[in-house]
């Protein structure tokens, strides 16, 4: 399975949410929840993937033909 970045963000995000909300019953059934920092995680996980997908998009094929040009090139140290 291959993925471009996009595709591989936002299945992070989404795999990410999944398992927030199952550790979230948890605390919830043993009371251990905390009000504000229950709020403040997932509005920052959100603006994370909002930043992260923006990225991709704008910056994440200069980043990759970087990447690529650099592995092409023959490493100065024998084992790398």
């Amino acid at each position: 399975m291959r993925y471009d970045l996009v595709r591989t963000n936002a299945l992070k995000v989404v795999y990410t949410a999944i398992f927030s909300l199952a550790a979230l019953a948890v605390f919830i059934a043993t009371g251990h929840v905390e009000g504000v920092p229950s709020i403040i995680l997932p509005i920052g996980m959100t603006i994370g993937a909002f930043v992260g997908v923006k990225f991709a998009i704008n910056i994440g094929g200069h980043v990759n033909a970087c990447v690529n040009e650099i592995r092409r090139r023959p490493s100065p140290v024998p084992f790398l």
